[in-house]
């Protein structure tokens, strides 16, 4: 079968082809959008590529956690489970940045921090005001002088960055990557970024997060009560003063022992459950 990508998605179809074929059960070859059979685009394309022509199958690639509503496509690809049954009967569930990081297996070759433990505290590359206690949390270390932000919320280091973020948090002990909201299997880049840095992770997101990352790799911010807040702060000067604790938590593996069993073959398996109109928990 042939399928369109909207631009948006071009990063993904690798991985999108193997689910397809695995689905369909036929070839997959990439065609511009008159030629094609199938559909994928992304939020980011704005939907725009579904009312271009009939399609015998389309899929919304959703990287937010806020689309939950798979009509007018056949299926949706979405990082959060937090859906409707009806959604859910339609939806393949695709945790999209733990999915990619685990793929290439990028976090598992890391090696442990080697030389120095970094002399800067904490930074962060905020710039969406979507998540008030982010903001908050952003703006009160930096005015205290215990954050640089490299984001527009707050910003306190001369301008937006333009450089390689992951770089650039190499410099720090800690790295401020709080989701813009709380979903399950809601994951975005901000986690596996600092995770690639090499340093310690300051996350709030996804309530079940422990099933995608080793609980020990990051400081984990349950909920946004205040008492949480300063305990988060305390446990991140406790941390900085003793540098064999900070070494021990940046050298535990990426990923826990037992975690989520997803595969491209049992996403596979689930789009064509989808495509042949079966109910959800069905093979």
């Amino acid at each position: 079968m042939k399928v369109f990508y909207g631009p948006a998605i071009s990063m993904w179809h690798t991985y999108i082809d193997k689910i397809l074929e695995r689905a369909t059960k036929e070839p997959i070859e990439i065609a511009d959008i008159n030629d094609a059979d199938i559909l994928v685009e992304e939020l980011g394309d704005g939907m725009k590529y579904i009312y271009a022509k009939p399609w015998k199958y389309s899929i919304l690639f959703s990287t937010e956690p806020f689309h939950h509503e798979p009509r007018p496509y056949t299926a949706l690809f979405c990082g959060n489970n937090e859906m409707t049954s009806n959604s859910k009967e339609k939806c393949v569930l695709f945790p999209f940045y733990w999915f990619e990081t685990k793929l290439n297996k990028e976090l598992e070759v890391l090696k442990p921090w080697e030389g120095p433990v970094p002399q800067k505290f904490a930074c962060s590359f905020v710039s969406n005001p979507l998540n008030d206690l982010r903001t908050r949390v952003v703006i009160a270390l930096a005015q205290l002088g215990y954050l640089d932000n490299y984001g527009i919320i707050g910003n306190n280091t001369g301008g937006r960055y333009q450089g390689n973020p992951i770089e650039k948090m190499k410099e720090y002990k800690f790295n401020i990557c709080f989701e813009n909201a709380s979903h399950e299997a809601y994951i975005s880049e901000k986690l596996p970024n600092t995770l690639k840095a090499g340093i310690v992770p300051v996350y709030w997101g996804c309530p079940n997060i422990y099933k995608y990352f080793n609980k020990n790799r990051f400081i984990n911010v349950q909920d946004d009560k205040d008492s949480t807040i300063c305990e988060m702060i305390s446990l991140m000067f406790i941390i900085s003063k003793e540098e064999e604790r900070w070494r021990n938590i940046v050298s535990q593996p990426i990923f826990p022992e037992e975690g989520v069993a997803l595969s491209l073959e049992s996403m596979g398996d689930d789009l064509a459950r989808i495509l042949d109109g079966r109910p959800a928990g069905t093979r």
